[in-house]
């Protein structure tokens, strides 16, 4: 696993393989980010970045080797947060990053305190596949507060290929269609205060 562009590319990443956090890791392929953020060029430069569910940062480091501000790890695994930092060093990304070892299955109350000023313009969610965990990220995403995101802010979500997400979710909107790479399908939502019906 590595960093595919940007100030890092090339930049090998730790993997935690099967037996750390009972097996619940499954970083996403270098293909499919490389495919991801190919699609995300314009969003990324100067973004502050939330990567919930972080695990290793794959996601939230390539978001910050091509020109992110800033980034928030979110991870519930404390061994696995320990992992995450390290790839945080390698990436001498440490004055940019900030990781939270916090369930993000749970409520999203501890977050609204953690956005910067600005707030959130990409965030990146990539739960365990089959278990509802991103339509429920979805949801607790739209209830969170207008000021916890940037004037049209990007939500992506990465879920099985199988599963589905609906088109709108309070201020949220799909953006365009879902994109499947290999197991991985990816949602794209845009943040507006006001949806209109189409």
């Amino acid at each position: 696993m590595r960093i595919i562009a940007g100030r890092c590319k090339g930049r090998r990443l730790r993997s935690p393989g099967h037996r750390l956090a009972g097996g619940r890791v499954r970083p996403t392929s270098d293909r499919a980010r490389e495919a991801l953020f190919n699609l995300l060029q314009e969003e990324v430069a100067g973004a502050a970045v939330l990567d919930l569910f972080a695990g290793t940062g794959a996601l939230g480091l390539e978001a910050l080797s091509r020109g992110a501000a800033q980034a928030l790890f979110v991870e519930g695994s404390r061994a696995v947060a320990r992992l995450l930092r390290e790839n945080i060093e390698i990436c001498e990304f440490a004055a940019q990053s900030r990781v939270v070892v916090r369930d993000c299955g749970a409520r999203f109350a501890f977050l609204p305190p953690l956005a910067p000023a600005a707030g959130f313009n990409l965030i990146l969610a990539d739960p365990p596949y089959g278990k509802g965990l991103a339509g429920a990220t979805l949801a607790k995403m739209a209830a969170m507060p207008t000021s916890f995101f940037a004037p049209g802010a990007v939500l992506v979500l990465e879920t099985g290929q199988q599963e589905t997400l609906p088109h709108i979710a309070g201020p949220f909107q799909r953006q365009r269609d879902s994109r499947r790479y290999g197991e991985a399908r990816f949602h794209f939502f845009n943040y507006r205060e006001k949806v209109l019906d189409e």
